[in-house]
């Protein structure tokens, strides 16, 4: 009877792996069909030496690993392998070519490299091969008088393992895997075989590999059974693999952009693995992949993307999801812009980069802005410069700036009606000096009473971004805090943060949150991007605190939520604006790791009766930064720290749950 082998099946005592793991999980013996053991279980040419291995595949130093194992090795390509076959019948397909060449050799074993995307029709050898586990880098078929069973060897599949020494772990197992190579494992083996693995001591190597396998299997166990371990009403699911440093950004055709950190969780020899502490730094080398939202299981590789980026200062995802910056020098960046499904980004034009270096805001229509140091500062795609801005009496908050639409900017920021007003009358006078006009003291745009002036306070500025043809204009509205919460005493309000919702012209939506002395607001606004109270900010006569007096029209403001908890972390905000998420400490916190008992809370907005804060995970993790992913915001995802076992370190990964509806 031909079987398939299992290397698990060691001297080494299994223990629980994890479901996520399968290299130790393939079939046991199976019988093998008539008609494949008449065409290929009979012997032909010289007899078969199980001592004698065939390598296929592109890795030639294996020989020279395999030889110091005690075995006699060719090696070669597949071609070669396929070539030499096919001499002897050109009819055999591929596989029954490289079998046919080995028996008529005396080959004992075939073994194929399979580490590389290599792929084989088994079944045409043995048709009970059945599935390939995960994780494998090497399957080896039995030859002739040997039968013609198949046996798999290969690595756990979270570890990097340093090359070659992941191939040669799956080569030994998978050798060891069949039977006449196993008895070596009891001593029962022929005398020739026991002399060699004896002087190479090639058993000790094969029980080194398989505790090595087995104490990853356990790690990555132990990380399983940490994702088990949510007591909420419904788990998480888990985008990340076992240890896998994972990033996550919603896209605007409902996928998912990930960016998973290469190395990490490493094996270098095939006989132990640990973390490489360089890996551990805030920025990280990762590649790309976008899931759905409906299947965050299956990974679809950006192969149109770089293959490997930055993270985060080497890319700048929109956040409507529609564009991607990635700087290819100290100066610029390429646009990508989203255009179909998936990993769907197209290479558009390069954009400069902004002040610091600062990839800024990305949008799809081929600009960035960002607001930094109190300025506004924007490029266009091919601009040779970026510009900036500053508007008299107006501190943006920095990296709080929002796009509205193509065209329009929102930022936070804080007035001094004072200081708009000293600049406004030293303009005016420069202004008349220049064309020989009046005095300052006979202007009558001169600042006059300071006590006049409106109060100190916050407001949201909306800019609209100039063309790159358009010099010194900009034009704002500027909505003190007092218009978002009219029943208020303004002095008392606060403008915390600005979320943009998808919004189309002439009307411009954005949820703001509103510190007042009780608690915080969600203040959902509506202003008219053409409205006659839009003015240039850039003109000598711009005057600030008439700019705020704004008629009653232009804002429409809503509360949508009368009072936020305190204690909110990473506000996120649906693309609806029906839902609001936000991070909170639960618990008492431990001070050696502050973020471990942070959990995702979950709000509906704009009830008419006030709808309760929703806990949405119960764990011994920390949960991070939520986010809204799916076409209608119906997915959360939120980063999640974890550490399964104590000889890793903990990392943050990316993890999902539904939006209840």
């Amino acid at each position: 009877m031909a079987a398939v082998i299992d290397p698990a099946d060691s001297l080494v005592a299994r223990t629980k792996t994890s479901p996520l793991v399968s290299v130790g999980a393939v079939v046991a013996v199976v019988g093998v069909a008539s008609a494949a053991w008449f065409m290929f279980g009979r012997g032909k040419g010289e007899a078969e030496d199980p001592a004698r291995v065939l390598i296929v595949g592109p890795t030639p130093e294996l020989a020279g690993f395999l030889e110091r194992e005690g075995f006699d090795v060719n090696h070669l390509s597949v071609g070669e392998a396929i070539g030499q076959g096919q001499k002897f019948d050109a009819s055999l397909n591929d596989l029954e070519a490289m079998v046919e060449y080995a028996d008529q050799h005396g080959i004992g074993y075939l073994a194929l490299n399979m580490a590389h995307g290599e792929q084989y029709d088994l079944a045409s050898v043995n048709p009970d091969a059945g599935p390939i586990p995960l994780g494998t880098t090497f399957a080896v078929v039995a030859v002739g008088d040997l039968g013609n069973t198949v046996s798999y060897g290969g690595v756990v599949p979270e570890v990097n393992y340093d090359k070659p020494a992941g191939e040669q772990v799956g080569l030994l197992l998978a050798l060891f895997g069949q039977p006449e190579i196993a008895k070596a494992r009891d001593l029962q083996a022929d005398n020739d075989l026991m002399i060699r693995f004896g002087s190479a001591g090639t058993v000790e190597d094969v029980v080194e590999y398989e505790k090595a396998l087995e104490t990853m299997r356990r790690q990555v166990a132990a990380w399983t059974e940490l994702a088990e371990a949510e007591k909420g009403e419904q788990p998480p699911r888990e985008i990340a693999g076992a240890y896998e440093q994972l990033r996550g950004w919603p896209l605007a055709n409902g996928a998912v952009l990930l960016a998973s950190g290469r190395g990490g969780w490493r094996s270098k020899t095939g006989r132990e693995s640990a973390w490489e502490s360089a890996e551990l730094s805030p920025s990280f080398d990762a590649a790309l992949a976008v899931v759905a939202v409906d299947a965050l299981d299956q990974r679809l590789a950006c192969t149109g993307l770089p293959d490997t980026v930055t993270i985060p200062a080497g890319m700048a995802v929109a956040p409507a999801g529609d564009a991607l910056l990635i700087p290819t020098d100290r100066w610029v960046a390429d646009l990508w812009v989203l255009s179909g499904p998936a990993c769907g980004f197209e290479k558009r034009d390069q954009i400069r980069r902004l002040g610091r270096g600062e990839l800024g805001v990305p949008r799809a229509s081929g600009r960035t802005a960002q607001a930094l140091d109190g300025h506004l500062m924007w490029a266009d795609a091919k601009m040779r410069a970026y510009r900036q801005v500053r508007i008299d009496g107006v501190e943006l908050r920095e990296h709080e700036l929002r796009w509205a639409n193509d065209e329009i900017v929102v930022v936070p920021a804080s007035l001094n009606y004072a200081d708009a007003a000293g600049a406004r009358s030293q303009r005016l006078a420069a202004a008349a000096a220049r064309e020989g006009g009046p005095t300052l003291d006979s202007d009558p745009a001169s600042p006059g009473d300071l006590a006049a002036l409106p109060p100190n306070g916050d407001a949201l500025v909306f800019v609209r971004i100039p063309a790159p043809n358009q010099d010194n204009e900009l034009q704002t509205l500027v909505v003190p805090v007092g218009r978002l919460l009219p029943s208020a005493d303004a002095s008392s309000l606060a403008i915390r943060e600005v979320f943009a919702l998808p919004s189309t012209n002439p009307q411009l939506s954005a949820i703001a949150v509103v510190d007042t002395p009780e608690a915080a607001r969600l203040v959902r606004l509506t202003v008219t991007a053409n409205d006659p109270s839009w003015q240039d900010a850039l003109t000598d006569s711009y005057d600030l605190a008439a700019a705020t007096q704004i008629d009653a029209s232009t804002v429409q403001a809503q509360v949508v939520a009368g009072e936020l908890p305190r204690k909110v972390h990473e506000l996120a905000i649906s693309p609806t604006g029906s839902h609001a998420a936000w991070s909170a400490p639960v618990g008492e916190v431990n001070p050696d790791k502050p973020l471990a008992h942070f959990e995702i809370m979950l709000l509906a907005l704009g009830l008419n009766t006030p709808a309760p804060v929703v806990r949405m995970t119960d764990n011994d993790r920390g949960d991070l930064r939520p986010r809204f992913a799916g076409p209608d915001g119906e997915l959360l995802i939120f980063d999640s720290a974890y550490a399964g076992a104590s000889t890793l370190p903990e990392l943050e990964a990316v993890r999902a749950l539904p939006v209840p509806r």
